[in-house]
């Protein structure tokens, strides 16, 4: 596939780099400036012309177009790096896409990285349609299940890597999920995983609440970078978060706000969310 030029830039861009933790808005702008980023966004637009059919119930559910919804044109380019990395050091790698939905990426994944299978899991089960229709179209080595992620259909130790895109802010029940990410995946495996954070009515997870997160996370796995502790103070940090220009943010709603103790004075507004993204290792031993 030939990546479309943006007029004004060029396609001989040094891809950028794009650190864990809290998102860095002139990393985001020096992404989009990639060939990274243009060749997966030139993907991503043709795999939606091409399966508009099969994807009729997902833009209904979710999202029309996710590689530009909210923060996945930074999440799937971190993802994708650490991928590369890791595939160019092995033979072959097996990879699981937790949360899965129906996206472009794990196909994406497979298409540029020819040493990497990737199996999709999520609990709807409307999508197993979906990827059937999508796979009948393309030889690539991707599958797709229907299962809870707190209770995933795998073998201990299956897997070179976990990702889970924007899942983890969407339930109360995170640590189960992550007790199962833990077991299928192989000592010494990476997880990579990304969330929103929601700064102001906490409309998704709040700073509080992802800063369990983290520590939860820590008791099962090894932060790469930065430390998690790092990450916990940034997350406290909420004036900075909604203000330091140096953090990629957007607004979200509007969403339904309760003013506690006069619960029934409900008003409408608008969240502002940031997104933070992890690198991790299972622990060995």
């Amino acid at each position: 596939m030939t990546p479309r030029k943006p007029a004004g830039l060029s396609l001989e861009l040094v891809d950028a780099e794009l650190p864990a933790g809290v998102a860095d808005l002139m990393a985001f702008m020096k992404l989009t400036r990639s060939l990274r980023f243009i060749t997966m966004e030139s993907f991503s637009d043709e795999f939606l012309r091409v399966n508009h059919a099969p994807l009729a119930t997902y833009r209904k559910k979710w999202a029309a177009d996710p590689f530009h919804t909210f923060f996945r044109p930074w999440e799937y380019p971190f993802v994708y790096t650490r991928i590369q990395e890791i595939s160019r050091a092995k033979s072959a790698v097996r990879a699981l896409d937790a949360g899965s939905g129906v996206t472009f990426f794990p196909f994406y994944l497979t298409q540029s990285l020819a040493n990497l299978t990737v199996d999709c899991v999520d609990c709807d089960d409307r999508w197993t349609e979906a990827f059937g229709r999508i796979r009948a179209k393309t030889d690539a080595p991707v599958t797709f299940y229907e299962a809870a992620l707190a209770d995933l259909p795998y073998d201990d130790a299956s897997y070179d890597i976990v990702y889970s895109i924007s899942v983890l802010e969407h339930t109360k029940h995170y640590s189960d999920m992550i007790e199962e990410l833990d077991r299928v995946v192989r000592p010494g495996g990476r997880i990579f995983i990304t969330f929103d954070v929601a700064l102001l009515y906490a409309s998704l997870l709040s700073p509080r609440r992802a800063s369990h997160l983290i520590k939860t996370l820590e008791g099962h796995f090894s932060f790469l970078q930065p430390p998690a502790d790092d990450l916990v103070a940034a997350l406290r940090d909420r004036h900075a978060l909604l203000h330091d220009p140096s953090y990629l943010r957007v607004r979200f709603g509007p969403v339904t706000t309760v003013r506690a103790p006069l619960a029934t004075l409900r008003k409408q507004a608008f969240d502002v969310l940031t997104v933070c993204c992890l690198a991790l290792e299972k622990k060995r031993g």
